[in-house]
């Protein structure tokens, strides 16, 4: 999908799910900013959230390969619950 392929009512629910990991990685950074003498701690623990969101933005608004729900899975940590019963 490249930028002029994105059309905002047809794919809406990928570019939610882009701007939720702009506000999420947004809110990671301030924290990072008023981190004084654990700033190396908090550096470790949100840099591996904040490639993963930007990986998220990115696959939400340049790759139609990748499906949302395999996006939504990697913003939200989540594997399709219910799948296996028994």
């Amino acid at each position: 999908m490249s930028k002029s392929d994105l059309d905002f009512g047809r794919d809406e629910p990928r570019v939610a799910l882009a701007t939720e990991a702009v506000f999420q990685a947004d809110a990671l950074v301030r924290l990072m900013m008023t981190a004084d003498d654990d700033l190396e701690e908090v550096v470790a623990g949100v840099g591996a959230r904040l490639i993963q969101l930007f990986s998220v933005i990115t696959s939400s608004l340049t790759d139609e390969m990748e499906g949302l729900e395999a996006i939504s899975e990697r913003m939200y940590g989540l594997a399709k619950k219910g799948a296996h019963h028994g």
